[in-house]
């Protein structure tokens, strides 16, 4: 068995808890918060609460599952009680600054770590041992760090169903910068315009699925996010410059009513967003999916995950994709093989579905 110090146990750390301890991990917890702890221990996610330097004593391996700004704090504290040979992580949403300044404090005995999962909701409530399911989880070693270490720390991903994904620390930033970092903003700055629309309270009432997926992340706690976007502020900047150009090039054609060149870049759009897997192909591998369109009556989706739940067959990711009052909606089921893809297929069909097969 191997021993694990959780240093944080709100849902990150909560949800590692969760799922080292299914796996046959013993789990020490450190947070200053008491009453965290103590739901921890109520949940499961932790086998004993400890003081930091029991836990780093004892550990042979510290996961820091800290906000961004304490995650360097945390390495100091750590270091003297630390036990020989441990291996320190840390969970933050940002790698070269933590991974630049761990590695002088912990030399060969840091690596960053990134699990790409995460949900709205915080804190050790919100905690889920399946959270990292399926999930890349990013790995960004320190200098000097052996293969054997980043055995330990690939050990630790595998064990809780994540999947290990090296990067450098600057390629890490610059790519979450992306696809997390500036999606939050997009959706920050939605929200804003509508809260400053003539027609707030009518819009809001009419607000569909669209508007609700687009902006639901901005749902995040601020503090956190502040964090986040602090220690990645250069990339971030650097890439809100460059939607700046998008939009405003969206601007110039509908001041200039030039709808040729408007739909120029809707169509560019349209085909690049076709090109993204659902499931990550290039990290994950393929994904095979299924549609289905449901009549709107209570029920039919649970039909579904039923039909396929007595088949033994198991679905990676389900999405909605439309809804209709009234009419119903189409969700989207993706499976890792081409095998469980087609065996959904035909137990669907036996049960009077009509899916359509697609492959990614």
């Amino acid at each position: 068995m191997s021993r694990v110090c959780l240093v944080g146990v709100g849902l990150i750390g909560g949800s590692l808890g969760l799922a080292l301890r299914e796996a046959g991990w013993e789990v020490l917890g450190v947070d200053p918060d008491r009453a965290s702890l103590a739901r921890a221990l109520e949940i499961g996610a932790i086998d004993g609460a400890v003081e930091l330097e029991e836990g780093a004593s004892r550990a042979e391996l510290a996961v820091i599952a800290t906000p961004v700004e304490e995650v360097i704090p945390t390495c100091r504290k750590l270091l003297p009680a630390l036990a020989r040979d441990a291996l320190v992580m840390d969970v933050a949403s940002t790698k070269c600054a933590i991974v630049q300044k761990a590695e002088e404090i912990l030399p060969g005995r840091f690596i960053g770590g990134h699990p790409m999962a995460g949900s709205e909701k915080g804190g050790i409530d919100a905690a889920d041992p399946y959270l990292f399911e399926n999930a890349p989880f990013v790995l960004c070693p320190g200098t000097g760090v052996d293969s054997k270490a980043i055995a330990r720390a690939e050990e630790l991903v595998r064990k809780v169903g994540a999947i290990p994904i090296q990067m450098t620390a600057q390629e890490h930033d610059e790519v979450v910068g992306m696809i997390s970092h500036l999606p939050h903003l997009c959706a920050v700055a939605l929200l804003d315009t509508l809260t400053g629309l003539e027609q707030k309270d009518q819009a809001m009432q009419l607000a569909a699925g669209g508007f609700r997926d687009l902006t639901r992340i901005a749902s995040g706690s601020p503090e956190l996010w502040r964090g986040i976007l602090g220690s990645n502020r250069w990339v971030v900047a650097q890439l809100l410059g460059e939607l700046q150009k998008s939009l405003q090039k969206s601007k110039e054609f509908l001041e200039q009513g030039d709808l040729t060149g408007l739909t120029a870049q809707l169509a560019k759009a349209k085909e690049t967003r076709e090109k993204l897997p659902a499931r990550r192909k290039g990290l994950l591998g393929a994904s095979y999916e299924l549609l289905l369109s449901l009549p709107d009556r209570p029920g039919s989706l649970a039909k579904v995950t039923a039909v396929l739940a007595e088949a033994e067959i198991n679905i990676q990711d389900l999405e909605i994709l439309r809804v209709r009052e009234g009419e119903g909606g189409t969700v989207k089921l993706s499976f890792a093989s081409d095998q469980a893809q087609q065996k959904a297929a035909e137990r669907l069909r036996a049960s009077g579905f009509k899916p359509v097969l697609r492959h990614e």
